[in-house]
């Protein structure tokens, strides 16, 4: 299953069109929803989660956003989507786990930017699940067992 960018935008028009472009060049879906509990994608495969704080209903907060897609994603990278003159306590974000953001309306060269970034590290995270993984191999069939080394017949074979 492809990695999932999920756009939840409340009330704020975005054109899903140019975000589902722009996902399917770094290799992910994209879906937009107007609120989280018509999110689609299984929540282990969604890789971002774009929002507008008003998607969680006219009172809610961007602290209380966030904290909530933790709660539905915790694995995936959570960004806010904000415009000009929106408010944002961006320490208080960072503080709680945003990983980007991006202003509204969506513009391709940022949310490609963006996109990169999560596709990078989603990169990363899978190259060290199999170095790791490789390691584990090694060590267990009796290879060499220093930490920092992988066979290199081990490592030819994944």
């Amino acid at each position: 299953m492809r990695p999932a960018i999920v756009m939840i935008h409340g009330s704020v028009p975005v054109e899903a069109d140019r975000l589902r472009k722009v996902a399917a060049e770094f290799g992910f879906t994209a879906e937009s929803v107007a609120q989280i509990r018509d999110v689609a994608s299984p929540p282990e495969s969604v890789a971002a989660v774009l929002f507008h704080w008003d998607a969680f209903g006219p009172h809610s907060t961007w602290l209380e956003a966030i904290r909530t897609i933790r709660g539905y994603f915790p694995d995936s990278c959570a960004v806010p989507a904000h415009g000009f003159s929106d408010p944002v306590d961006w320490e208080l974000l960072a503080a709680e786990g945003a990983y980007h953001s991006l202003w509204l309306p969506l513009k391709e060269p940022e949310l490609r930017q963006c996109l990169g970034f999560i596709w990078e590290s989603e990169s990363r995270s899978l190259s060290a699940q199999s170095v790791v993984g490789l390691r584990r191999n090694a060590t267990s069939s009796g290879g060499n067992t220093h930490p920092g080394r992988i066979p290199r017949a081990d490592f030819l074979a994944a």
